[in-house]
């Protein structure tokens, strides 16, 4: 497979799983419950989130993996406690 490419930028699980799809089958566990944050929803609003999703989405379609920071999709830049400032 080549390993988890650290240069795309938005949806790399997405260009992880095509990859894994080339190379071997494999399935989801669809019975095992799935959890993920709401928080970038909350900060950023559902509307934007999605957009850049779709976009993305497109944009992979035309172009393959993004690598660049046009969708200024950024990770872990929400603090769990609004009251700690960030450093």
């Amino acid at each position: 497979m080549g390993g988890f490419d650290e240069k795309i930028t938005i949806l790399e699980d997405y260009s992880y799983g095509k990859a894994a799809k080339k190379t071997s089958k494999y399935r989801f566990l669809r019975e095992l419950p799935f959890y993920t944050s709401a928080r970038r929803f909350e900060k950023d609003g559902r509307f934007k989130v999605y957009f850049k999703y779709v976009a993305a989405q497109l944009y992979m379609l035309f172009f393959g993996p993004v690598k660049s920071d046009i969708f200024k999709y950024k990770f872990g830049h929400y603090n769990n406690d609004e009251n700690v400032e960030q450093k």
